[in-house]
């Protein structure tokens, strides 16, 4: 205004010109509007909101003069004590006020944004609440702990310095807390519905006890927050922080427990070892209900899709493989009976053992079935597993004895005879698990045809020689007839053993179902050889 005066007052002066008296009053205005004019810079850094009476009281201090600013402060008085003189220290102050009063304001507004922003929640299954899309709230976070960072590092901080670290430690308290709060959560939705299991909470009591104190602070917790979900309100909740890191604590120490607890399961059943942790909690929340480990089963056991119970769930009478075979157990399995009751572990290790003594009987039988019937009748009376490993058992004492007597060229006769009784057979009438039987077998007694082919054009005369011995060969091994190499005494079942050059082992009876058979090449006998002596 002051500047648009007094380019004013020279328009005047220009108007009156030639008209004395109007001339001489616009040459005093102009007069008067350049001496203040003067005082203008004073006046633009005084006058303004960012100085303070504390910036006053500095300016003062600095030219060494006392006012009294009680009564108010005219621009005349500050013209006597000269302040003219010193403009350039008003000025200082002046830039000095205004970035202090720039952080000030800065500082409101990030308390001002804070105070509509509130917590999502989301309702959960069980009672209580979750908290949901945190993304917003940690972008701000993030934003004004840096702004705030920015305001405690500038030299004009210092009027305000107590406010801006008390701010620090509100939105540093709030980020601790979101990262206790959101581990919480993740850590409860994971045990709740574990620990919600009564065979858990009774086969874990401590974990439960520890677990259940953090559930009742959860729920009241997310009660609060739901009636009042404002941030800044929620943060001046009483010990929330300290609540939520003891919580923290608790809960992995019941996460290590649970751990402890699996592992303990797992070498109780190491075949347990195949199951992630979810799937074994699965399983051990239900030990009520032993059907449920029913999906598992084929993670467990090679062959076994799954079992089958008798009307009452208590007795395992029979293993299923995902073709549909069926292999009743000589051993049923009772899950009802002593320490097995609510102790899956134990009748699966049982399961384990029966279906081992099983297969190790019906080889038996199987092997004595062969010699007294019809080969091709034979075949499709015995689980698929069983004929192939008597077919391979047969194979080998054959060739050996063909080896000895010099009849091998007959014997290759033999196998080609056998070959084509098989694949009469299979032009037939078969059910789904007779076909794929035979056609498992066929692959086998194909390779059986082409090793002895091979045995008879390098002439082998011997059961010692390399070509023969490199093959893979299978032995049946009656009750007390090998002495075993962990105890040092006698087999006490029957046994197989399979042996390559002089690398053997015994068979493990571990049920395989009545699966398909990989074509047998060069290549696969050198794996046979490599893994078998290694």
């Amino acid at each position: 205004v002051v500047e648009e005066q007094f380019k004013d007052s020279y328009k005047t002066i220009k108007q009156f010109e030639g008209n004395d008296n109007p001339l001489a009053v616009a040459k005093d205005l102009r007069e008067e509007i350049s001496s203040f004019r003067a005082n203008m810079p004073v006046i633009r850094a005084l006058c303004q909101e960012a100085f303070q009476p504390m910036h006053f009281v500095a300016l003062f201090d600095e030219l060494d003069t006392d006012m009294d600013m009680e009564e108010g402060l005219t621009l005349q008085q500050l013209l006597e004590i000269g302040i003219l003189d010193h403009i350039d220290v008003v000025e200082r102050i002046s830039a000095q006020a205004q970035k202090q009063h720039g952080l000030k304001t800065l500082l409101a507004n990030m308390k001002k944004e804070w105070r509509p922003i509130e917590f999502g929640l989301m309702p959960h299954r069980s009672g209580t609440w979750m908290v949901k899309g945190i993304d917003d709230i940690q972008a701000v976070l993030d934003d004004h702990i840096v702004k705030t960072l920015g305001i405690r590092s500038s030299p004009f901080v210092k009027p305000i310095e107590k406010e801006v670290k008390d701010w620090e430690l509100k939105l540093v308290y709030i980020q601790d807390l979101l990262e206790q709060w959101l581990q919480v959560q993740r850590s409860w939705l994971y045990l709740e519905p574990i620990f919600g299991s009564d065979d858990i909470q009774r086969q874990m009591p401590n974990e439960a006890k520890r677990f259940q104190q953090v559930n009742m602070l959860w729920r009241t917790t997310m009660e609060t927050v739901q009636e009042n979900p404002n941030v800044l309100d929620v943060s001046e909740i009483e010990n929330l922080l300290a609540s939520f890191t003891d919580a923290n604590k608790k809960l992995d120490a019941i996460q290590k427990g649970l751990n402890d607890y699996l592992e303990t399961k797992r070498l109780a059943f190491p075949r347990f070892f195949f199951l992630s942790n979810d799937e074994l909690l699965m399983i051990l929340s239900q030990t009520k209900d032993p059907t449920a480990v029913q999906p598992h089963m084929g993670k467990c056991f090679e062959g076994i899709n799954r079992v089958r119970f008798d009307d009452a769930n208590s007795i395992i009478q029979a293993m299923l493989s995902v073709e549909g075979e069926v292999v009743d157990l000589d051993l049923p399995v009772n899950v009802e009976e002593g320490e097995k009751k609510g102790n899956v572990e134990k009748w699966l290790m049982e399961v384990q053992s029966s279906m081992i003594d099983c297969l190790t009987k019906i080889t038996a039988k199987s092997l004595v079935a062969y010699a007294n019937t019809d080969r091709n009748q034979w075949v499709l009376e015995w689980p698929g597993q069983v004929v192939i490993c008597i077919d391979n058992i047969y194979w080998t004492q054959e060739v050996a004895r063909a080896i000895e007597s010099g009849s091998i060229d007959e014997y290759y006769k033999q196998s080609v005879n056998q070959l084509g009784g098989l694949v009469h057979l299979v032009r037939g009438d078969l059910s789904k698990l007779g076909r794929q039987t035979l056609s498992a077998l066929v692959t086998i007694d194909v390779h059986n045809r082409d090793v002895v082919l091979s045995l008879a054009q390098a002439k082998i005369s011997s059961a010692k020689d390399f070509d023969w011995i490199s093959q893979l060969r299978y032995y049946w091994r009656q009750k007390g007839s090998i002495t075993m190499k962990d105890t040092g005494k006698p087999n006490q079942v029957d046994k197989c053993e399979v042996s390559i050059i002089n690398a053997t082992l015994l068979y493990g009876f571990e049920y395989l179902g009545n699966s398909d058979r990989l074509v047998i090449t060069p290549l696969t006998d050198r794996c046979y050889r490599t893994l078998m002596g290694a």
